[in-house]
């Protein structure tokens, strides 16, 4: 596959983009063109450290282990433990089952009402904005 062919889909990272600005910010096509090259070449740049690390391990598949030793070797230190803690967060949640029980105990949604459920939505999409918009507060 051709490097050029392997891109990001561009209205999600425009989407991502727009939703950690203010509002009252806009970006330049240009910059949203360069932005999502960046983010391009930065998934490829680990991508190819993290093989490194899968190929010295004797390894044909690339796991989440190799991604965070890319990450250290690459000197993103500061992403190894959000990536570690999306990690767990992921697992846990592939651990849910349809009938919405994990490991037997009822999911927190089950029991609530559909008006409740949006407003933990509304709060949760609250705080995802707010680490978007202060970092240095979410560590």
């Amino acid at each position: 596959m051709d490097h050029d062919d392997c891109t990001l889909p561009r209205a999600t990272v425009n989407k991502m983009v727009r939703e950690c600005l203010p509002e009252e910010f806009r970006m330049a096509s240009e910059s949203n063109e360069l932005f999502l090259e960046c983010c391009t070449e930065f998934i490829h740049l680990v991508a190819s450290e993290a093989n490194e690390h899968c190929v010295k391990d004797s390894k044909k598949v690339i796991s989440p282990e190799h991604v965070i030793a890319a990450l250290e070797s690459l000197q993103f230190d500061e992403y190894k433990e959000k990536v570690a803690e999306t990690f767990k967060e992921h697992k846990l949640s592939m651990k849910e089952g349809p009938s919405g029980r994990i490991r037997g105990k009822k999911n927190k949604l089950a029991g609530m009402t559909r008006e409740e459920q949006l407003a933990l939505q509304q709060k949760l999409f609250g705080e995802a904005k707010s680490r978007c918009y202060n970092p240095e507060e979410a560590t």
